[in-house]
């Protein structure tokens, strides 16, 4: 009898581990749907802990956080995080006015919605991968891993946002947050390696794409563009 239930024990737990995974895997598998704090907290309770954990909560302005965070509420703290960042955060300097909604295109622009990218005066259209990710480690038109690196610098996320400031097309700035949403989940788990052949993660790409995302966290926070959950991935 107790070999039986040592062994209905392992079934039932292998059954559990299995449905767990599968959660996971069809979430991860629906990554664009991943929209608020709560589906980040979902997929990623783990990275959401860390999070937290690495933040000051005594920091002023973060009481209300810090609060939460003790009364075991993480996705409540995580609310009110993005909060404080849109509302007495730093940088406040840094969010715009939205412009007025329009169907206006801009060339450029509409290029980068499509994946077509120049780089060093190379021109492709990067291609998906099978589970819908953009190919972030694609070599270009010439297998030139150079191109790769300048691609994940995410410079052309600047273009994109002007051109969402200079014609109001919620295109642009949609498309800025399902770049950086794809980015970040495409990117894990991180490999913790220093590499200089690493497309995505060498040290040069991270310090250039990190300037281009903080502007845009802070330029976008205020408006429905940039989601919940593509502003807590950010950080």
């Amino acid at each position: 009898m107790k070999k039986l239930s040592t062994i209905v024990a392992t079934i039932i737990l292998l059954l559990f581990v299995s449905f767990e995974s599968n959660i996971q895997g069809q979430s991860l598998a629906d990554w664009k749907k991943i929209q608020s704090v709560d589906d980040v907290y979902l997929v990623f309770p783990e990275r959401i802990d860390s999070l937290l954990l690495q933040i000051d909560l005594n920091t002023p302005g973060l009481e209300a956080v810090k609060d939460a965070y003790s009364r075991k509420q993480p996705k409540l703290a995580c609310q009110l995080l993005l909060d404080y960042y849109r509302k007495t955060g730093a940088k406040k300097n840094l969010h715009i006015k939205k412009p007025p909604v329009s169907q206006a295109k801009n060339h450029a622009a509409d290029l980068l919605v499509q994946n077509i990218y120049t780089i060093n005066n190379q021109t492709a259209q990067v291609p998906y991968r099978q589970n819908g990710h953009i190919d972030w480690r694609f070599h270009g038109p010439t297998d030139d891993l150079e191109w790769s690196w300048v691609l994940n610098r995410h410079y052309h996320l600047d273009t994109l946002f002007r051109a969402y400031l200079e014609t109001g097309n919620p295109v642009y700035a949609q498309t800025i947050d399902l770049q950086i949403k794809d980015w970040i989940i495409a990117s894990l788990p991180y490999t913790n390696v220093k590499s200089f052949s690493n497309e995505m993660w060498r040290g040069l790409e991270v310090n250039f794409r990190v300037k281009q995302w903080a502007k845009l966290f802070y330029a976008l926070n205020n408006t429905a563009y940039l989601s919940p959950a593509t502003q807590l991935l950010i950080l």
